[in-house]
């Protein structure tokens, strides 16, 4: 008798799994196809930004001037506080950023 009762939990439990499986296995698709589509967005973006910075560079010329790319923003820290009371994820920041003392720039 308890033999059959197993049997019958693991076939329910089998279908269960099965239709679950089959559920993510769509939402995966779909999350996949947002993705692709998020994906060609941001490169048509950055085609474009290519093209800007050509034109922009052309047109100085056009007009005998010349045409500065702009440069990578750049941050200057300096660390004020010791490593006590600071959650891990901010020290963690400190340490990838090589701020390990204090007054360290």
């Amino acid at each position: 008798a308890s033999l059959v009762k197993k049997e019958t939990r693991a076939t329910a439990l089998a279908s269960k799994k099965k239709a679950s499986s089959a559920k993510l296995a769509v939402l995966r698709a779909a999350r996949r196809k947002e993705i692709v589509k998020r994906t060609a967005k941001y490169y048509k973006q950055y085609e474009a930004a290519d093209k800007e910075e050509i034109r922009l560079h052309r047109e100085a010329k056009a007009n005998g001037n010349y045409y500065v790319p702009a440069e990578a923003k750049l941050a200057f820290v300096i660390r004020l506080r010791g490593v006590n009371n600071i959650p891990p994820k901010p020290r963690k920041i400190m340490k990838l950023m090589r701020l390990r003392q204090i007054n360290n720039g």
